[in-house]
């Protein structure tokens, strides 16, 4: 179910898209959906069709995060309770959860239940909803994996396109962005950022700081070609003899890559203004506006 949580509150922020649509993780190819149902039930606006249209985006979705991160659980769905705007999220969760403050950023989950509306935005659902996707079988991950994944998912892009093979438009996602407001968060600590210290069960710094310095290490993992390993390691809780996930992806002592990741953060600052320049996480009509976006900014 968790898998599939982050799937739908992904999907749920792209507004009205064409049906039968499948996503693609990072340009990598288009998948079935096969799991358990995941059901949308509309608050105060119903617009005809799109219904259906979420239905096909959220299963696209279920199905790219189950096969590239998470493993799935058969027997769980979701429902979604889907409002038009923010006021209108208020008043539902008024209505229903009297009790409970009004969260923040226009998500709550529930027993179940992914209660949003169609403009909340990307990377404001899927970072609050990635921590209570890895609490569901990965409670015994250290601190610093969790959080890093948790912040890395901020940064999502995405572009219509026809695809031949199916026949129908899709939608393709890509991700391993600078979020600009994260990097800020730490620039008078670049580039001496120390993988030791990253990866410690006593960190040195606290608060957004630390979330901010974890997600430039999962940047880091994505950047050497790592993530899919890296995914597979936590799954199987498989760190190879060395003390951390980090060295086991690597096969390398901490110490060994250590240059490399003060590298990674010179290039960072090399590149300063263009890392700054990088927009917030949005769908783009066509391939064309996307790359005309990622060639503004640096990666």
């Amino acid at each position: 179910m968790a898998a599939r949580i982050l799937a739908a509150a992904l999907s749920l922020a792209l507004a009205a898209m064409p049906a039968r649509v499948a996503a693609a993780l990072d340009m990598a190819g288009v998948f079935d959906s096969t799991g358990p149902e995941i059901t949308i039930s509309w608050e105060y606006l119903e617009t005809p069709g799109r219904k259906a249209e979420m239905q096909a985006v959220i299963d696209g979705f279920a199905a790219m995060v189950d096969n590239e991160f998470l493993p799935r659980d058969p027997h769980a769905g979701i429902e979604i309770v889907m409002t038009d705007d923010a006021a209108h999220f208020a008043s539902y969760m008024r209505r229903n959860y009297p009790a409970i403050d009004i969260p923040k950023y226009g998500v709550f989950v529930s027993d179940g239940r992914l209660v949003t509306y169609s403009r909340s935005g990307v990377g404001t659902v899927t970072s609050l909803l990635l921590p209570g996707l890895l609490r569901d079988g990965y409670d015994d991950l250290p601190q610093w994996a969790v959080t890093g994944l948790r912040t890395y998912f901020e940064k999502f892009y995405g572009f219509w396109e026809t695809d031949a093979a199916a026949g129908q438009r899709v939608v393709r996602f890509a991700h391993g962005y600078h979020n600009p407001w994260r990097l800020q968060d730490i620039r008078l600590l670049l580039p001496d950022l120390k993988l030791a210290n990253l990866v410690s069960d006593t960190p040195t710094v606290d608060g957004t700081r630390y979330q901010s310095q974890q997600r430039l290490l999962m940047i880091f993992i994505w950047k050497e070609g790592k993530l899919p390993a890296f995914m597979a390691a936590l799954r199987a809780r498989d760190r190879k003899m060395y003390p951390t996930y980090l060295e086991a992806v690597f096969g390398q002592p901490l110490e060994a890559l250590q240059p490399r990741f003060r590298a990674f953060q010179e290039t960072i600052l090399a590149h300063w203004n263009l890392v700054m320049r990088t927009p917030p996480s949005q769908v783009y009509a066509d391939r064309a506006t996307f790359e005309a976006m990622t060639a503004s900014v640096w990666r």
